[in-house]
């Protein structure tokens, strides 16, 4: 059965870290999760719910959310890094 990843999205800021150790912990997540997904041979797709922090989709207000690939001045996060790695390493299709 195909299996599709949606939304997705890791908000990192509730590990009481510094804003560096959050982000790259929030790459190793982002990292693990592409990973599992490609040696899996069923997940069909890996959908980022989002683009850059200032768009959160946190429900609570929180100053410190930082759920996706590129912070609120659309700079790369750590995350970007991981994926951009992670995706050079399949075969062309």
């Amino acid at each position: 059965m195909p299996v599709y990843i949606t939304e997705m999205s890791v908000d990192a800021s509730g590990l009481g870290a510094t804003r560096d150790e959050r982000f790259a912990v929030q790459a190793e997540i982002y990292r693990s999760v592409f990973q599992a997904a490609v040696e899996s041979g069923t997940c069909r797709d890996v959908c980022i719910f989002g683009v850059s922090d200032n768009e959160t989709n946190v429900f609570e207000s929180d100053e410190e959310s930082n759920e996706f690939l590129f912070d609120d001045d659309y700079q790369r996060k750590p995350a970007y890094f991981a994926l951009r790695e992670e995706l050079s390493k399949l075969p062309d299709m």
